[in-house]
């Protein structure tokens, strides 16, 4: 008898997972404005701190699968709650000789880019806003 094993796909892949951040720092910062219009600033921060550290995580893990670079509790650990000072270290340390600066750079540009993503959220949020 054959067994019939279905292999799942992973929901995300770390591209789509950097996709998905990039829209979530835009829709963060219109929802930003708006909370603040409706009081609501702490409940949207905690909830935007669980979801951007969800999808950093999910790249990660895909990342990681991808270069096969094996990823131990502090790591993990890391990479939830100091994301600034793991993601470098990680790319330094995952990326092959001659690739770490370009990758550590490419970070660096991806923040700039959420940064400027976000920024233009709330921008829209405030012309939005009640």
């Amino acid at each position: 008898m054959m067994s019939s094993r279905i292999k799942l796909a992973p929901p995300l892949s770390a591209r789509q997972a950097l996709y998905c951040l990039l829209a979530a720092a835009g829709v963060l910062g219109i929802g930003a404005a708006a909370a603040s219009a409706i009081r609501l600033d702490m409940l949207w921060l905690v909830c935007s701190d669980i979801l951007i550290s969800f999808l950093g995580f999910v790249w990660f893990c895909r990342d990681s699968d991808a270069h096969a670079y094996p990823r131990s509790r502090w790591l993990k650990f890391c990479m939830i709650f100091m994301v600034l000072l793991a993601v470098p270290y990680y790319l330094a340390r995952s990326r092959p000789a001659g690739a770490k600066l370009r990758a550590v750079l490419r970070f660096l540009g991806f923040l700039l880019l959420g940064l400027l993503v976000s920024a233009i959220g709330s921008v829209f949020g405030v012309l939005l806003a009640p």
